[in-house]
C-alpha cells in the first residue's frame, strides 16, 4: 500500500515539470545591421612588365653589363616600370 501510493504521488508530480512554458513563443526573430568593409574598385591600369632577360646571355663582360644595365633602367629607371607600379599601388591604397 505504501509503495502504491508513493507511485502514484510520484506520477502525479511528473506531469508538472513536462508543462511547456506557451507564454513565449518558439522562434524569435530579430534584425540586425551589420556593416562590412568591402574592397572598392581600383581605376589604375596595371602597368606593362619588362621583357625578361634573354635565355642565351653573352659571354663577354662588357656586353653582360651592358644588358643587365639596360634591363635594370628599363625597370628601375625614372617613369618606368617601377615607378608606375608605386603610383598604383598608392592609388589604389590610399583611403
Amino acid at each position: 500500500m505504501r509503495r502504491l501510493i508513493l507511485t502514484l504521488v510520484a506520477w502525479s508530480l511528473l506531469p508538472g515539470g513536462c508543462v511547456a512554458d506557451q507564454s513565449r513563443p518558439a522562434v524569435e526573430i530579430r534584425t540586425v545591421t551589420v556593416y562590412k568593409d568591402v574592397q572598392r574598385p581600383c581605376p589604375v591600369t596595371v602597368p606593362t612588365r619588362p621583357a625578361p632577360l634573354p635565355s642565351k646571355m653573352p659571354t663577354d663582360l662588357a656586353k653582360f653589363a651592358a644588358t643587365v644595365l639596360a634591363k635594370l633602367v628599363e625597370y628601375a629607371g625614372p617613369g618606368r616600370y617601377a615607378d608606375k607600379a608605386d603610383a598604383a599601388i598608392k592609388t589604389c591604397t590610399n583611403p
